[in-house]
């Protein structure tokens, strides 16, 4: 019987240490899983809000450019038009539609030049008492 209980302590002692193993190992691959699931969502986390700030500047240039799209069809809308076609025609081929005058104004004279030519500064006299002519004295 000594020697049964002798096994039994031995049998008892491995297995206690074989559980030890197996429990510590189990511990560490389960730690190590752990650590690589928290790692990926943490990735996952940054990679998202990265890309959230990429779209939200997409969606913000992408405004930009309906808006200037927008502007763009207005624009050909208004030019294809025949009102802005006969426009045209009128003012940069000097064309007229039948009963219409046209007159050319000329461009070369400034309203500065036309405005110095009409007050002529020799005609009067005396600047001087310019305040006493305002008020009739």
């Amino acid at each position: 019987m000594g020697k049964f209980i002798k096994r039994i302590k031995k049998q008892f002692f491995i297995n206690i240490r074989r559980v030890a193993f197996e429990g510590i190992s189990l511990t560490v691959v389960l730690s190590l899983i752990l650590l690589l699931v928290i790692s990926n969502i943490f990735r996952a986390i940054n990679n998202g809000q990265s890309n959230y700030s990429i779209y939200q500047s997409e969606q913000k240039s992408l405004t930009e450019i309906e808006g200037k799209n927008d502007d763009l069809k207005k624009e050909l809308e208004i030019v294809s038009s025949d009102e802005y076609q006969k426009l045209l025609a009128k003012e940069v081929l000097g064309i007229a539609e039948p009963g219409e005058t046209l007159y050319s104004i000329d461009e070369g004279v400034s309203f500065y030049e036309v405005e110095k030519r009409l007050a002529d500064v020799s005609e009067v006299e005396s600047y001087s008492n310019w305040w006493m002519q305002l008020i009739g004295l």
